[in-house]
This record gives C-alpha cells, sequence and structure tokens, in this order.
C-alpha cells in the first residue's frame, strides 16, 4: 500500500520574525512541535527538514529529522532534502512550513484529495497567490528539481514551473469544506501575536468553513 507522508520546512532564517519559528509557544507546546503534530495525525512518516546546525525543540521518535546539507537555497534545498530521504512505499505527499498553525488534518486530507492524474502538483490559489507552502507534491518528480539546482537557480517558481501543476480555487477549498484560516502563515511579530489571538478566542479548534 503506498503512503502519504507530510514534510515540514524549518530550516529558514526567520529575519523578519526576528527569533527562530520553530521555538515560538503556541498553545501549550512550540509552532513546530503543533504543526509536526497536525501532520502527524494523517501523514505516515512526517519528515522535518532542518538546516545542518539548527536546533530543535523536541519531537515524536515516530518523526523523521533530515538536515539539509545544501546552504544558500532556501526552500527548493529543504525540499530537495526531503525528496532524497522519502522513503520507496511514499506516493506523495504534504509540503507544509514551520509557521503554519491552523492548518488541521481535514484540510491536508481534501488537499490529498485535489493531486488527481496527470497533474505532479496540487495547491491552493486565493487572490491570485500560489500557496507553495500548502501543496501536495507527487513522488517521483525530483528530477525536475534536480534539473533546476543543477542550472543554479534557486528559486521555488523555477521548479514548479517544470510540474504540471492542479490549482484549487478558492471556491473548491469552501465547497470542500475547507477553512481558509489554514492558509495563515506567520512572518512578523504582528502577525504572530495576531495568530495567538485567533488561536485562544476560537471556539473551537478551527471549525470548517461553510460551504454555503
Amino acid at each position: 500500500m503506498t503512503k502519504f507522508a507530510g514534510v515540514l520546512l524549518c530550516g529558514g532564517q526567520s529575519r523578519r520574525m526576528g527569533q527562530p519559528k520553530a521555538w515560538l509557544p503556541f498553545g501549550d507546546t512550540t509552532m513546530l512541535q503543533h504543526v509536526a503534530q497536525t501532520l502527524s495525525e494523517c501523514c505516515d512518516p512526517v519528515l522535518v527538514v532542518a538546516s545542518l546546525d539548527q536546533s530543535l525543540p523536541a519531537l515524536p521518535q515516530s518523526v523523521v529529522v533530515v538536515r539539509d546539507g545544501i546552504a544558500g537555497l532556501g526552500p527548493l534545498g529543504g525540499l530537495h532534502a526531503a525528496f532524497h530521504a522519502m522513503p520507496a512505499d511514499v506516493e506523495s505527499f504534504y509540503l507544509s512550513g514551520c509557521d503554519t498553525p491552523f492548518i488541521t488534518s481535514p484540510w491536508i486530507t481534501a488537499m490529498r484529495g485535489f493531486l488527481t492524474a496527470p497533474f505532479d502538483i496540487a495547491l491552493p490559489r486565493t487572490d491570485g497567490i500560489r500557496h507553495t507552502l500548502h501543496a501536495v507534491l507527487r513522488c517521483g518528480i525530483e528530477a525536475h528539481l534536480d534539473a533546476v539546482l543543477q542550472s543554479n537557480q534557486n528559486h521555488p517558481a523555477s521548479f514548479f514551473a517544470r510540474c504540471r501543476i492542479r490549482e484549487v480555487s478558492e471556491c473548491e477549498l469552501v465547497e470542500a469544506g475547507c477553512d481558509l484560516r489554514a492558509l495563515i502563515n506567520i512572518n512578523t511579530p504582528e502577525e504572530y501575536a495576531g495568530a495567538q489571538t485567533l488561536n485562544t478566542t476560537s471556539a473551537s479548534r478551527f471549525p470548517a468553513a461553510s460551504g454555503s
């Protein structure tokens, strides 16, 4: 049986935040631990990709920590490390950053369902923006990434341009019962404060958005 994995990139330098986002408190845990736990609810295995010397909060033994040995390539370097550490029985995986604390297992499962043949990648597109750190990628397309890196390109758009993309519209997401708050990512202290407020004031843990 093929598996559906989760990949969590956390090796960024967090310049706008001013401190490592992986260690930011979120509820009774850290941001990285919170997102890794969410991925673990519906993905097996979960790979956390970190830089070589990066310190991480404690993670469950079931989470595989992969070290990105190629400095200076940003998310593509982390994705390269994930592709080449992926078990052979994994068919596809959900790609996330550690700054997306409002993803839920129903959201991830819904995004998985949007990846159908002949597409290589499914990702949400809202307000003209492609949310690449909420994408589902099919294994077997790492040759496209290798080709991009060998040509000294390190912008994610260069990789995605080589792949067959299934863009999922906001309307499709809502019709599938997806809560669009999952798309919130946190880059600045102000965004972090807003996320903390949203987390503590929600009546329940991110109920599904109405399809009406």
